[in-house]
């Protein structure tokens, strides 16, 4: 991947939370190994100007809610649906929430 691609993808992701409705200074849980997609979502975390709130995916369902629920994470980045199902039920690879 180049760093043309980089920045590309990751202004996709800044541009996409922001049409999920997201603002400055909301917070974005990524919940998945060190990996590639894991860097794009930080950087386009932080492009957008969100705050990253990093997930071990070795971590047990119950602090992996403890941290999305005291991180007032709006999103969630997960690297497999097995993750998004330890913290909040099956559902999508990016999971946004309108609580405050």
């Amino acid at each position: 991947m180049t760093y043309r691609q980089v920045g590309e993808a990751a202004r996709e992701i800044a541009l996409g939370l922001m049409a999920l409705g997201m603002s400055r200074g909301d917070r974005v849980a990524i919940l998945a190994t060190t990996r590639l997609e894991w860097c794009l979502a930080d950087i386009g975390a932080t492009l957008g100007g969100f705050v990253t709130v990093p997930i071990y995916p070795s971590n047990l369902p119950d602090q992996v809610e403890y941290i999305l629920a005291h991180s007032r994470a709006r999103a969630v980045f997960a690297r497999t649906s097995r993750n998004t199902t330890r913290s909040r039920g099956s559902g999508p690879a990016c999971h946004t929430s309108r609580a405050s």
